[in-house]
């Protein structure tokens, strides 16, 4: 999740035009890729959207408990 985070951090520095999730994800090496499209539509979104002043991921926002309820 660490190594995702960053990538998409990194990625998401960079403009962009169209649809975010298509972007990061043209752009993740195939290891990012994987845990991301493993994880469930909710938590990917909010890695996606919630971003703070500087642009990166609002790690604490991420709803860690509905995650591990849905990859149950």
């Amino acid at each position: 999740m660490g190594s995702l985070i960053a990538e998409i951090n990194e990625i998401l520095s960079h403009p962009y035009e169209g649809d975010v999730a298509a972007f990061v994800l043209s752009k993740l090496t195939p290891e990012s890729k994987v845990v991301f499209e493993f994880l469930p539509e909710s938590i990917s979104e909010q890695l996606l959207l919630d971003r703070d002043p500087h642009g990166n991921v609002q790690v604490a926002k991420i709803d860690t408990e509905k995650l591990l309820i849905l990859l149950m």
